[in-house]
């Protein structure tokens, strides 16, 4: 009985706050505390702080640490298998080897400010896989730069009929991510690559590699002699080029004719192992625009109840201070976008 007291009046006293605050009424003279200057006020600090947390996580990402850019691999590794798994695929598997092949590549376009598959010197995307020696059967690469966000990246490639194609290849079982600060048409930036691979019978590397620290240096593999090669149709597999697969200006995922391979039972759909407060880290715009939407559809539905329920007091100014902050949270999105953290590029 007493219990059921204390239950009605607390509840008495949120349904009296919520009308006070949204719904106009003799009590609160037509006019909903929400929309009052000191609320508004309040609100719109808060719209500006979240921005500002964003941005230092943005900005941390772009001039951060090694630590960082392994939170923000395992985000990217749980998002591509969360994307498998909805098409019901088995999850990847993050492999060392394949983590220095990307770090590698990354390393290597930062350092000469290019963004392609192929590098200015002609070394193709298999030229690092033979460096870290991993011995492929299928490999693939995904390229993203102008990077800010993990979910973005994600759902970029995956907008991208070969990217999807990458992630989403039943012929992988392994993939390894990495990234790279440097500058990329005069602009700070973050170069990420995406690698995936199944391995071959033949891939003795792979283990004894995995132990080996990734150096932004890596010295050569010694070059294995072949047989000369014959003149190749564009995408035909030979002695020593492999067989394109997907091709999208340049080729992103080949099979290795060479090598057999590796007998490995597809991995199990696993539950996602980085943590919430880790996927906020890695994907601070995303956030950013959760965070936006949620007061947007607070405020519509303030506004809704302002200008609805009590249709023959309306307080134009309150209505304005509404708008204003819906208009102030598409300024800071605007802002985001287009001055202080470029579009992101995939490719």
């Amino acid at each position: 009985m007493g219990i059921s007291f204390y239950e009605n009046l607390w509840h008495n006293k949120i349904v009296n706050k919520l009308k006070k605050y949204f719904i106009p009424h003799r009590g609160n003279e037509y006019k909903p505390h929400f929309f009052r200057l000191p609320a508004v006020l309040a609100t719109a600090s808060l719209i500006g702080l979240l921005f500002l947390f964003a941005a230092s996580l943005s900005t941390i990402i772009i001039k951060g640490s090694s630590q960082l850019g392994a939170v923000i691999s395992s985000v990217l590794v749980d998002l591509a298998n969360t994307d498998r798994t909805a098409n019901n695929l088995g999850g990847l598997s993050s492999n060392p080897v394949l983590e220095k092949v990307a770090q590698m590549k990354a390393d290597d376009m930062a350092a000469k400010e290019y963004f392609a598959h192929t590098s200015p010197e002609g070394k193709s995307p298999w030229y690092w896989f033979r460096q870290a020696g991993y011995q492929y059967s299928f490999a693939g690469e995904n390229l993203a730069v102008y990077f800010s966000d993990s979910t973005e990246v994600e759902k970029a490639w995956m907008n991208s009929p070969t990217h999807r194609a990458n992630i989403l290849n039943s012929k992988f079982t392994e993939v390894g991510i990495a990234m790279a600060r440097g500058k990329y048409r005069g602009v700070d930036t973050v170069y990420v690559v995406q690698v995936f691979g199944r391995p071959s019978t033949r891939s003795v590397a792979t283990v004894a590699a995995a132990n080996i620290p990734v150096q932004n240096e890596t010295k050569p593999l010694p070059e294995v002699k072949k047989p000369a090669e014959k003149p190749a149709v564009k995408g035909a597999a030979t002695e020593t080029s492999p067989k394109v697969l997907l091709e999208e200006e340049t080729f992103i995922a080949v099979e290795n004719m060479d090598s057999v391979p590796a007998i490995a039972e597809e991995a199990a759909p696993r539950e996602n192992s980085a943590s919430a407060i880790l996927k906020v880290v890695a994907s601070p715009k995303t956030f950013l625009k959760t965070a936006y939407g949620a007061f947007a559809v607070v405020i519509a539905f303030a506004l809704f109840l302002m200008i609805g329920v009590e249709l023959k007091r309306q307080h134009f100014r309150h209505i304005a201070y509404g708008v204003s902050l819906m208009l102030l949270m598409g300024a800071f999105l605007f802002a985001w976008q287009f001055f202080f953290f470029g579009k992101l590029l995939v490719v």
